[in-house]
């Protein structure tokens, strides 16, 4: 609430109630300000020193001493400053509140593994969803209706756009159907994902493949895939069919279901498809498909032109290095070459084409 009072002879008081915040084509906004002084009073909204018209939309009343702005919907294009203004026989008083519209948007959800294949018991499993929406957001995990937490049995790691639950070891309780709900000031959404379990050992299976990717020579790219099926599994890594070593630039990992290969110090001839493979006691599997490209640095040139005072004190700088060479050239040393260079420099700008080319490489 915002009680303005008038220093002039206004005898008014103005209370002005308004939303602070609020999110674009949601339910209405409404503002009212609380008027006391003589009859008659007018009354009027100002936005941005712009006066407010009624629409379809907008809405004004002035009953029982009480000024009410209703926006039916909201849209960006109301923020702003808002002001009340009364106007008696006495004077005029006002008074203002902020009204910050939100670009919001509704969150979304959804499986990016799809159901998750079978897992024997004892192993882990990974379940993994993305979700968009406006921040700030809150993201849980469901089972069987009660939320899913950090602990000895899950970890949960949650980035800007994904959320990753992993159960560390399976049993019965684990089968079943996964609730993943994210929610925001304007609404929520969810997605679903399964665990199965079995006694079987089920064969290697990979649920998240490799993409391709461009990266820069002299950089890294990192490539990782997800893979489901009974433990123990190995992971073995391939360019062009041939078996990749572990190394310092080539080292690979697999843990909690992932498989992981970072590449350092690229070079072109890392350039090629690579491929990834898992095998157990059931069988084995392989995902390729990633292509890695490797770019090179290419050269920018920059070009800047000499105006007319540029050139001038060049001429004035030149015409002192002049006269400095001459009192070194009969003894050369390192000044001497110095100021040879500047002034060829210097001639070179002053030429017809007044031009500086400078190249640079960049990444």
């Amino acid at each position: 609430f915002l009680w303005l009072r008038s220093r002039t002879q206004a005898t008014m008081c103005v209370l002005l109630q308004m939303r602070q915040e609020a999110a674009p084509l949601l339910p209405a906004s409404q503002s009212e300000a609380a008027i006391k002084g003589s009859l008659p009073i007018t009354v009027s909204w100002l936005k941005d020193n712009d006066e407010v018209i009624e629409d379809n939309n907008i809405k004004m009343t002035f009953v029982n001493n009480v000024a009410t702005l209703m926006v039916r919907s909201i849209e960006l294009k109301h923020d702003g400053k808002y002001f009340c203004q009364a106007k008696n026989e006495a004077g005029i008083q006002r008074c203002s509140a902020l009204l910050t519209v939100k670009g919001w948007s509704y969150p979304k959800a959804c499986n990016d593994l799809g159901q998750f294949p079978y897992v024997t018991e004892g192993d882990p499993a990974t379940l993994q969803c993305k979700f968009s929406g406006t921040k700030p957001i809150t993201a849980k995990w469901f089972k069987d209706g009660k939320e899913l937490t950090l602990g000895p049995k899950y970890k949960i790691n949650v980035t800007d756009t994904v959320s990753v639950l992993k159960v560390l070891y399976a049993d019965k309780k684990d089968s079943g159907e996964y609730i993943f709900e994210v929610q925001n000031d304007v609404g929520s959404s969810s997605c679903s994902a399964s665990i199965n379990l079995t006694y079987l050992i089920i064969p290697p299976k990979f649920t998240k493949k490799l993409k391709k990717m461009d990266s820069i020579k002299g950089s890294f790219v990192h490539l990782e895939c997800i893979v489901s099926g009974s433990h123990p599994i190995s992971i073995q890594w391939y360019k062009d069919g041939q078996e990749i070593t572990a190394s310092e630039k080539h080292k690979y990992s697999f843990h909690d279901n992932t498989a992981f290969l970072e590449i350092n110090k690229l070079e072109g001839t890392d350039s090629g498809s690579y491929t990834c493979e898992a095998t157990n006691k059931a069988g084995s599997s392989q995902c390729s498909g990633a292509e890695i490209s490797i770019l090179h640095s290419q050269p920018t040139q920059l070009t800047f032109e000499c105006s007319e005072w540029v050139k001038e004190t060049l001429a004035n700088i030149l015409a002192k290095l002049v006269m400095k060479l001459g009192k070194t050239s009969a003894q050369p040393n390192s000044a001497s070459k110095v100021l040879s260079h500047l002034c060829l420099c210097i001639f070179f700008l002053l030429g017809k084409e007044i031009s500086l080319s400078l190249i640079f490489y960049h990444f």
